[in-house]
């Protein structure tokens, strides 16, 4: 009777999980300097089950987190060229009969220095995680179920600001000198001098916060983090296939998040001569479908069916990639082998009676040999009459 005999099954899992985070922070001027922290932590665990006919079972879970933190601080003091301007002033008044004239000359100088502080900071984080698990169960030899299913996260956050204070002082210098010349009639003239000098100092205050550091040569922040998370499994079902043609026929149907980073692949290989009889790759996250292989001959036979997942986050100088995502996965492969019994390999009892049949045949047809050899053998007696 055509069959499908059981020879093994076996699931694996590799879990992965990377991180870093860096960065610098640069400010110079009067006074300044620059700050950085980064910190990453990864985990990564895969166990496998296999418990022969029973079915097998494996999962795997890796998580990454990446963390970065950085400030910078710079201080410049600009001052402008003096700007000097003058004026004069003169007035006459009578004082009695005598003529009192006030002549006043006043030079303003002004200088404005700008203080210009830069206070940048940027926080940064990245998270990944992935959980999957595959499970094969057999309802028999023919019958199989690869079931798949995962869970999968990843996130990152950032923030970034600059405070600028900008502090402009104008500091002015007032120089007054005055000459009064009082003139009499008769001549006299009497003169008084005097220099009056005032200082101003007029300084607004301007504050601004901006999204991001502007470029400047005095400063530079910048920071990066990334998180990948990656768990590869697989099942992989060995059968051997009495009889012929063989049909394998796997019906698939999957579901995930759309965008979900996960593929799956199906594998059939050929046991004795170890090479790939088909292949179907790239089943995507949400697919559904029917695969049938038509194999010529009967044989040892490998259906490998894995999954692909790796969920990677990143962030950096305002470029972000792989959009915050959490979503549960499923995948169900039904496995089903047909052997056409049109070709079947003969039952035990016809197998025995058929080595009896033939070896009866052959025991009869080596006793006809022997009689026939011996009928034309030349006799061993010598013929009468003779000597040696």
């Amino acid at each position: 009777m055509a069959d499908v005999q059981f020879i093994s099954d076996a699931s694996s899992v590799n879990a992965d999980a990377t991180a870093s985070a860096g960065g610098s922070a640069f400010g110079e001027g009067d006074s300044g300097g620059g700050k950085v922290a980064a910190h990453t932590s990864t985990s990564a665990r895969g166990v496998s089950v296999n418990a022969g006919e029973d079915g097998s079972a494996s999962f795997g879970i890796s998580s990454a987190a990446a963390r970065f933190v950085g400030s910078t601080r710079s201080v410049t003091s600009v001052t402008s060229a003096p700007v000097t301007t003058t004026s004069t002033n003169v007035t006459t008044t009578r004082d009695g009969d005598a003529t009192v004239t006030t002549t006043t000359n006043v030079t303003t100088t002004s200088t404005t220095t700008t203080r210009t502080e830069i206070s940048a900071f940027e926080s940064l984080a990245a998270y990944a995680s992935n959980f999957q698990s595959v499970q094969t169960l057999f309802a028999s030899p023919s019958s199989a179920e690869m079931v798949f299913d995962g869970d999968i996260a990843a996130a990152f956050s950032g923030s970034a600001f600059t405070r600028i204070l900008s502090t402009p002082v104008t500091r002015t210098t007032t120089v007054a000198d005055t000459t009064v010349t009082k003139t009499t009639p008769a001549g006299a003239t009497t003169t008084d001098a005097r220099t009056v000098t005032h200082n101003t100092a007029v300084g607004p205050t301007t504050v601004k916060t901006v999204a991001r550091l502007p470029s400047d040569p005095s400063n530079a922040l910048a920071g990066q983090v990334s998180a990948e998370a990656s768990v590869n499994s697989d099942s992989d079902y060995t059968f051997s296939a009495l009889g012929g043609p063989v049909t394998v026929t796997v019906q698939y149907a999957t579901d995930a998040a759309p965008g979900a980073p996960l593929d799956y692949n199906l594998e059939l290989f050929d046991g004795t001569t170890q090479t790939l009889v088909d292949e179907a790759n790239g089943i995507g996250a949400n697919a559904a479908g029917t695969i049938a292989w038509s194999l010529p001959s009967p044989g040892t036979y490998s259906l490998i069916a894995s999954e692909v997942s790796d969920i990677y986050a990143y962030d950096g100088g305002g470029e972000t990639q792989a959009a915050s995502l959490a979503t549960l996965s499923h995948g169900l492969f039904d496995v089903s082998i047909a052997v056409d019994p049109s070709a079947a390999v003969p039952e035990l009892s016809t197998m025995l009676m058929t080595v009896v049949g033939f070896g009866g045949i052959g025991t009869l047809a080596m006793s006809r040999v022997r009689i026939a050899a011996a009928s034309r053998r030349p006799s061993s007696r010598r013929p009468p009459g003779r000597t040696s």
